[in-house]
């Protein structure tokens, strides 16, 4: 892996499960990655990178998920979660969307 110069881990989640990622994402800073002879690759921590997007609820077993999207979005909006813009199918009713949360690690 001796051309490797920069590996993203990018992890997802459902708006409801953001604890759940944050205190894995946490622990990160202590994550190793072996690669040739002594080197290994440690997290940048400056890079962390946190956003959100609604997008289409797309299987049925995420029923349990967020049932107004919009009020998700905007308790991450309130955390600091930068959203990006995802052109919305407007032929959707709002149950039929999910806000989703991304932490890309760098």
């Amino acid at each position: 892996m001796e051309c490797l110069k920069v590996f993203q881990l990018e992890l997802e989640t459902v708006e409801k499960k953001k604890d759940e990622l944050d205190a894995i994402v946490a622990r990160a800073p202590s994550w190793q990655f072996p690669l040739d002879g002594d080197r290994i690759m440690l997290l940048d921590e400056s890079k962390t990178k946190h956003i959100g997007w609604l997008g289409h609820k797309l299987a049925s077993h995420l029923i349990m998920s967020e049932k107004t999207p919009f009020a998700a979005k905007e308790r991450l909006s309130k955390d600091g979660v930068k959203f990006e813009d995802v052109k919305l199918d407007t032929d959707l009713a709002e149950g039929q969307y999910l806000c989703y949360y991304i932490v890309t690690l760098t």
